[in-house]
């Protein structure tokens, strides 16, 4: 990946340890971001909640 898509990753990583589950919805469908990071959207999406909830703490 370039620079660009680095800081989208880390956008990624930030929205699914803050839990904004519209956000990454969003970023999943969106045919404009790489597959890759569509993945990772939606492997935030499929852990359970109270996984997610633990990571934010």
């Amino acid at each position: 990946m370039n620079g660009a898509w680095d800081v989208l990753d880390a956008v990624i990583y930030g929205v699914g340890i803050n839990g904004d589950e519209t956000l990454l919805r969003q970023l999943r469908t969106d045919p404009r971001i790489p597959a890759p990071l569509r993945q990772a959207a939606t492997w935030w999406l499929n852990l359970p909640r109270y996984i997610r909830d633990s990571a934010a703490h």
